[in-house]
Parts: structure tokens; sequence; C-alpha cells
């Protein structure tokens, strides 16, 4: 039934107009999303939303996940639900305050959690700014019901619509994700093994056909990083947040090979290293071949994301480093594009 109603409205806000009548698919030429220069997909005829229509229709509301679509490289919507089927992940539910913004969400699979975190309403073009300069959201069109979004997802943008909240709701929404994330993350507890290398403790065993299935042939964009502390508990805030003269890490598998993509400020040069590596699969490890201690653990794999404990580096005042990190999988084109950036073979300097 959501899905009928989905289609009868979704062209209305995408066309910004009256309501399209006769269109019931996504081939429809009249609705074609565009990347902007930073990449991101939004649709630049958009009605303009002023900041005090926002404020009396979106603030002071939660919205409940109705439903999304996955927007293509060629910029049409996937006619496919989002995530039907979707294994290891599923839609956030919202609540606005005129600068801040709280996510409902599940973390790890284990625990009903909520984050705040301040932002900035833009009303020339509708987008939702977050306080790390990160795009969230970009308004097509808000109703007294309905609120009508684009959404950037890791790696990938959706086109999502968000059902107003009833007060019932939304006191209810808050008392299932009743867990703030920075506290919950300090409930997780790591374990450290005689070696001095962190496991999770009940972690269930990947197979190599598993490994080789879901991560092997693909690449992984980074999503986020928290330091393992030395207590066994991840750190607030997250690793690289700040950090000068140190990023993130992209990788791609191949059976054989992972190659890492990096920024090595020494020179400074965006740089690519192929390895080695084998996969063992009783306690989930991926070791490069020749180098110490183990490069990844894995926590979980689901069709878009894995988790694993990440080897971070070493300083002589903290010694091994350790993160609980999360990975998307790059689109295709994704992975065409960081590896035109990072050209420069690290072996070669």
């Amino acid at each position: 039934m959501k899905r009928s109603v989905f289609f009868l409205i979704v062209f209305f806000c995408l066309a910004v107009s009256l309501l399209i009548t006769g269109c019931s698919s996504w081939d429809s030429e009249d609705v074609k999303f565009r990347q902007d220069e930073n990449g991101d997909w939004i649709l630049f005829d958009v009605e303009r939303i002023s900041k005090s229509k926002f404020d009396q229709l979106v603030v002071g509301y939660g919205w409940k996940y109705f439903e999304s679509h996955e927007i293509g490289k060629d910029g049409k919507c996937i006619e496919k639900e989002f995530y039907e089927g979707l294994n290891g992940g599923g839609p956030s539910e919202y609540f606005f305050t005129k600068d801040t913004l709280t996510s409902f969400f599940s973390y790890v699979g284990l625990y009903s959690c909520y984050k705040e975190r301040s932002f900035l309403y833009r009303e020339e073009d509708n987008r939702i700014i977050m306080e790390d300069d990160v795009l969230k959201f970009q308004i097509v069109n808000v109703d007294n019901r309905f609120l009508y979004v684009i959404e950037s997802y890791g790696s990938k943008f959706l086109y999502a619509i968000y059902e107003k909240m009833t007060e019932e709701e939304l006191m209810e929404c808050r008392e299932v994700y009743s867990k703030n994330i920075d506290h919950t993350r300090g409930s997780v507890h790591f374990k450290k093994e005689e070696n001095g290398e962190w496991f999770l403790p009940g972690v269930t065993a990947i197979s190599k056909e598993r490994f080789n299935e879901k991560i092997v042939g693909n690449g992984w964009d980074y999503m986020c990083t928290y330091k393992i502390e030395s207590d066994g508990t991840c750190a607030i805030g997250e690793y690289y947040n700040g950090m000068i003269g140190k990023s993130p890490s992209f990788y791609y598998f191949d059976k054989e090979c992972v190659t890492t993509f990096f920024f090595y400020d020494a020179i400074p040069a965006t740089c690519y290293r192929k390895q080695s590596y084998s996969y063992v699969e009783n306690d989930n490890s991926i070791i490069k071949v020749g180098n110490s201690p183990t490069f990844m653990r894995i926590i979980y794999i689901s069709d878009y994301f894995f988790e694993a404990i990440e080897y971070l580096g070493y300083n002589d005042k903290e010694g091994h480093i350790y993160g609980y990190s999360i990975f998307q999988k790059m689109f295709p084109e994704r992975l065409d594009e960081v590896r035109e950036k990072y050209a420069t073979n690290f072996d070669e300097l």
C-alpha cells in the first residue's frame, strides 16, 4: 500500500509543481537529478523554501521513515525500495530543533541510539549542512504531512520521504532510541590478546567464502573510525576529525592483494599501494603478507558495509593504535574516481 501512495506523490515533489498524473514509472524523463561541483546529487530547479517556512513546517516535529530510492549514476531513481532486502543497514528517523538535528538509529545492530548534531539551513538552495560542512539533505518539498528530501547515505544519495510523527510517536521514538551514541560506544568493550591486538568477544566467524563473496572485487569507502582506548572502549569523536598530517584510507580487495588509497603528507602525494594479504577465517583477520600486526579483524559484513578493527599506526607514547572502523561499498564510478585521484605508486616514490 505504501508503494502505491509513494508513486502518486513522488512526481509532485520532484517536478515541484502540480501532481503529475499518468506517470507511474521511474523511467519517466520528466525528472532527473544532477550533480553539483562537489559531486552531490541535487535538483537545481527546486522551489526555494524560506527559513520561516522551514521553521514552521519542519522544526519541532519528529519525522518517521516512509520510503526511499537510490539515485542511480544516470541521475534517475532506481525503482526498488532502497532498504528492501538490505542486511545490516536501516533508515533513521529525525527530530529538528532550530539549530540541532537528532537522528534515531541502530548502532552495530545491538543498540537503539540517538545522536544530536548542529546544522545550518541554507534557504537559497534548501540544503541542510551539518556541523562538519557535510551535506545531509536537500529539501525538495514539505507540507503538513510529508518531508521530501535528497539524502546523503555514505557515498550514496537517496530520494527519500519522511512522514510527520504524532506527539505520541515522537515520545515512543525517544523511549526506544534512548541511548546516546557517544555514551553507548563506551559500553562496547574490546578485549586485548596476549600479543597486544584487540578483538571483540562474541563476534560470529566469517567464512572465507563469505569474505570473497562480499568483500573481494569491491572498493570500500571510509565512513568513520573511532579509536580504541586502553580500557577497550571507543573514544568519543571520530578519529580523523581535526587531525593534521593524517587522513583515512580507502581500499580495494582482489583475491590476493589489497590496494590501499591514501594521502602521503611527506611529499605530499595521493598514493596507492598494492600488498598481498591472507584471510584467516577462524578469527576474521586480514593479514598483509610480511607485515605485523594484523591489518584488520572483521566484526560484521553486509551487502553494503563492513565493520572492522583496523590497525591505525604506531607512536612512541601509545604504541600500536587500533580503531573501530566502518566502510561502505563503492559504486564502480566512485572506484574509478579514487583510482584516478590516487594514481601515484607509493613503492616507486
